[in-house]
């Protein structure tokens, strides 16, 4: 089985424009010290903000097909312009036969491997950093006739069961592996491998062959990396479901042998098929927490596939709000960034509206504090709640006797600081296409109120007794966390409070509130359909 790259020539006008580019300055992805999120080598923050690409899709398949790398620069450029970070590709895409990496097995195409050389430099240059996954299991599926795994056309298998445990296909594996760390694995651009894209649907193997599968292959790609480099990039395998059973948990999300967590969130028809823009975040939340609840050590989350699979959103306003609630959900409840969106559009591609929301997430992200921070989910312990009408002259009315929208509070916080995303729901039965651009006045023609004269209302003292002190083991008793937190029970704390719209990424408003330190109490600054959060207790 010898393995050999077919010669491609390189043109002189690439290799000039090549070396015309700037120097890189990507550094290599770690986890950061406390956990829960990624970081630069040199210590710098990493959230993730970025989706789905692939190498046939119209924003790099000209780089692919004609080797012309202009409209690549131009596409990279753009992300780095729009504080785009991260892109998930796969090594190879088979829907069709030209995106495949080896045709057959043991001979890689030159055009694939070309595009790799030139993509991987370009990704260097705009710090844009690649989660790969070195197979299509998709579309290998689909196409399993053509495929080259296929005994028919050379391969080792008659189907795609047991791919993960057959000892000839496991050898191509290890083959295609080594091919790609030696001709690729030194790149700073590289976040992680993905071993294995959604890796309990397709082979027909138990939890057990699984993680067998993981170990194995974890210590050859580890193995390699160090041989040539010193040093590996993280390691991480792909779930289909978002609610794995505690096999698979325990099988895949905490493998020892990988760096972070993560899962596809296909939750349901809210995010599949949406009819409304907001209930797709109530998915993800559920989606993240649960996630995040089963993991045994800090290791990080990322959804890292989502979108409308099952009915894609013809209008482009529709989806980019649908979209932006995603994405601020994911990060409110403790993901590492943003979900990974497949684009799930025709063309295949992000709409411009889609990179103006991951510009005003990166712009808050690199506001934010996230140096030893720790999300503790903290959402059910907040309400927004109204002010008594300053009509009655009676004693004030209570809260459920108000008119008070239907807002849902997302976020995650530890001792010194909280982030938090307030979403407006009343415009979950609204028909799709009859959206407001991102630009429009509070309260005009949204189909939401704009909420005035509210309040957020944190229970503290519920939250650190009953998930602080639990399940992130900060403190093993209330009193242990008064001690290490200075607040007692009849303190007051002041807070600095900063909220955020977050359709521009512009911090709106920064104020200080002295306030009980067991029950937060925070007024609220006009808004229509969602507000952003940070708050932090002063010294």
């Amino acid at each position: 089985m010898a393995v050999k790259i077919l010669s491609y020539a390189f043109s002189l006008t690439l290799v000039l424009t090549l070396l015309s580019l700037p120097v890189a300055a990507a550094e290599w992805i770690e986890i950061a010290p406390q956990g829960h999120y990624f970081q630069t080598e040199s210590g710098r923050p990493f959230i993730v903000i970025g989706h789905n690409d692939a190498i046939t899709w119209p924003n790099l398949d000209d780089l692919l097909i004609t080797s012309n790398p202009v409209e690549t620069d131009r596409y990279l450029a753009k992300l780095k312009a729009n504080g785009i970070n991260t892109l998930r590709i796969m090594l190879e895409y088979a829907q069709e036969s030209y995106g495949l990496l080896e045709n057959p097995l043991g001979e890689f195409a030159p055009r694939v491997v070309a595009f790799w050389d030139r993509f991987i430099k370009l990704a260097e240059t705009y710090d844009i950093h690649l989660i790969i996954t070195p197979w299509d299991p998709f579309w290998m599926e689909r196409n399993w006739a053509r495929n080259p795994y296929n005994r028919r056309n050379g391969g080792p298998m008659d189907s795609m069961k047991g791919f993960l445990t057959d000892p000839e296909a496991i050898a191509w594996q290890r083959r295609r592996l080594a091919f790609a760390i030696e001709r690729w694995g030194g790149s700073p651009a590289i976040l992680a491998w993905e071993l294995m894209n959604e890796i309990e649907l397709w082979w027909g193997a138990t939890p057990q062959e699984i993680s067998q599968w993981i170990t194995e292959t974890a210590a050859f790609v580890r193995t390699r990396e160090m041989e040539l480099y010193g040093r590996t990039h993280l390691l991480t395998a792909s779930l289909a479901t978002p609610f794995p059973s505690k096999a698979l948990v325990d099988a895949v999300l905490n493998h020892p042998d990988l760096d972070f967590a993560t899962t596809h969130q296909y939750v349901g028809p809210a995010t599949n098929q949406p009819t409304n823009t907001v209930d797709a975040a109530l998915d993800v939340e559920l989606a993240t927490l649960y996630a995040r609840s089963q993991l045994t050590d800090k290791r990080p989350y990322l959804d890292t596939e989502s979108g409308p699979i099952d009915r894609w959103i013809n209008d482009p306003a529709f989806d980019t709000e649908y979209y932006h609630n995603m994405s601020w959900a994911h990060l409110a409840s403790g993901g590492a960034g943003q979900g990974l969106r497949w684009p799930y559009r025709n063309p295949h591609v992000l709409t411009e509206g889609m990179y103006r929301v991951q510009a005003a997430l990166a712009r808050f992200v690199d506001a934010f504090d996230w140096k030893g921070f720790v999300p503790a989910p903290i959402a059910r312990y907040a309400t927004v709640e109204a002010t008594p009408s300053p009509a009655q002259d009676s004693a004030p009315a209570s809260a459920s006797t108000l008119s008070i929208p239907d807002v849902r509070v997302f976020g995650v916080a530890d001792k010194t600081r909280a982030l938090l995303w307030l979403l407006n729901m009343t415009s979950r039965d609204a028909e799709q296409g009859r959206r407001t651009p991102a630009s429009q006045p509070l309260g005009t023609a949204t189909g939401r109120p704009a909420l005035e004269g509210a309040f957020l209302i944190v229970d503290r003292k519920s939250w650190r007794e009953q998930v602080w002190n639990g399940q992130f083991g900060q403190a093993k008793a209330s009193q242990a966390y008064a001690a290490e937190a200075g607040p007692t029970a009849t303190a007051s704390e002041t807070l600095t409070v900063q909220f955020w719209n977050t359709y521009t990424g512009e911090m709106i408003a920064e104020t200080r509130v002295v306030t009980a330190a067991d029950t937060w109490t925070i007024p609220l600054p006009a808004f229509d359909r969602d507000l952003a959060i940070v708050i932090k207790m002063v010294e």
